[in-house]
């Protein structure tokens, strides 16, 4: 069996993907600020760090739809395009076909 070694010669560098990654975290940090500014409002106020269990929903949902629905819809998170970078599937005949809604959710849990 042969590698297609046109394929592993489009794999990007480190760090362009570690600033791609950055630039969403930052993005992330952005969509979460309700989530750390109650996170904080209880802490001034009760004396302790604590967050009701609908903050962790929704720092969750967030996290998980920013990926999925970033992948799904253009094939790349913002960081990713602003670097130039896009996500294609595996068994992917072209750089044109897009990822699955499943590739991309599994993709944003981590699988």
């Amino acid at each position: 069996m042969s590698i297609n070694s046109s394929r592993f010669s489009d794999i990007p560098s480190s760090w362009r993907r570690f600033v791609a990654h950055s630039i969403d975290e930052i993005v992330l940090a952005i969509l979460c600020t309700p989530f750390f500014i109650q996170v904080m409002v209880r802490m001034e106020t009760q004396g302790q760090v604590s967050a009701h269990w609908a903050l962790v929903v929704y720092f969750v949902l967030v996290r998980l739809s920013y990926d999925t629905l970033s992948l799904y819809f253009f094939q790349a998170t913002l960081g990713k395009k602003i670097m130039g970078l896009k996500v294609v599937g595996h068994f992917a005949n072209s750089e044109r076909e897009g990822l699955s809604f499943w590739q991309c959710a599994t993709r944003a849990f981590g699988m």
